[in-house]
C-alpha cells in the first residue's frame, strides 16, 4: 500500500497523463495506465481482442465507434489490409443501418478477433428490418421483404440510402446472418448460397452477425 488516498493517486496519474507521460488504455475494470510509447501501446492493445459496448442511439456516429475499437483494442492490428478494409466497411455499414433505421434507443455492438477470423455483431431493440421494409414498401409479408432486400437496391429509406451496404457486405463476408422476428437471412459466401430460415428471435429488433 502507498498509504496515499485514492483521490491523490488519481490526481497524480491524471497529471502524468496531461503531461503525456502515460496513457489510459481500456475501459472500466480493464482500464490501465501504461507508458506513452508506441511500443508499450502496441503491446497492450495486442492483448485486447474483444470489444463490447451497449451504445445510446442518440447522436451516435458509426465512425467514432470504429475509431474506439481501433484505439483501444488490437482486433485489427497486423491483419492484411484487404481484410481490414472489409471489416471496417462492413461494420460501419451495419451499424449505420441500426442507427438510421431501427428506431432503437440502444444498440449493442460486439467484435472479436479469432485465430482465423474477425467476427462482429450489431444488435438493436427496434422495429425489425424485415418488418420495416414490409411496411415501407407495402409488401404482404416478411418473406416478400427479404426478397426485396435481396435485390440490393432498396432499404427502409430508399431516398436516404441505396441499400448497397447490406448488398456489398453480403458479398465481402464469409458469413453474414440477419435475424429479425421469425426469419433469419443467411449469406454464406463460401457456399455461394443464400438461405432463409424460420428461426424465432427471442427479442424485438434486428441482430446482424458477420464473420
Amino acid at each position: 500500500s502507498t498509504r496515499f488516498s485514492r483521490a491523490y493517486v488519481n490526481r497524480f496519474f491524471q497529471d502524468l497523463q496531461r503531461k503525456g507521460k502515460i496513457v489510459l488504455v481500456g475501459k472500466a475494470n480493464a482500464a490501465r495506465y501504461i507508458p506513452a510509447t508506441k511500443e508499450a501501446i502496441r503491446k497492450t492493445k495486442e492483448k485486447v481482442l474483444v470489444f463490447r459496448r451497449i451504445l445510446n442511439n442518440k447522436r451516435l456516429a458509426e465512425d467514432e465507434v470504429l475509431n474506439d475499437i481501433k484505439s483501444t483494442t488490437g482486433i485489427l492490428l497486423q491483419l492484411p489490409q484487404n481484410v481490414v478494409r472489409i471489416v471496417e466497411y462492413s461494420f460501419v455499414e451495419m451499424l449505420n443501418n441500426a442507427i438510421e433505421h431501427s428506431r432503437s434507443k440502444t444498440i449493442e455492438v460486439w467484435m472479436k478477433r479469432y485465430p482465423d477470423s474477425v467476427d462482429f455483431m450489431v444488435s438493436d431493440d427496434g422495429i425489425g428490418i424485415f418488418s420495416n421494409i414490409m411496411k415501407k414498401r407495402r409488401l404482404q409479408n416478411e418473406l416478400e421483404a427479404i426478397q426485396d432486400l435481396l435485390k440490393g437496391k432498396q432499404t427502409t429509406a430508399p431516398k436516404e440510402h441505396t441499400g448497397e451496404g447490406i448488398f456489398f457486405t453480403s458479398k465481402a463476408a464469409d458469413i453474414l446472418l440477419i435475424q429479425s422476428s421469425n426469419k433469419r437471412l443467411e449469406f454464406r459466401t463460401l457456399l455461394d448460397d443464400v438461405f432463409v430460415k424460420d428461426t424465432p428471435y427471442e427479442k424485438n429488433g434486428t441482430k446482424v452477425t458477420f464473420s
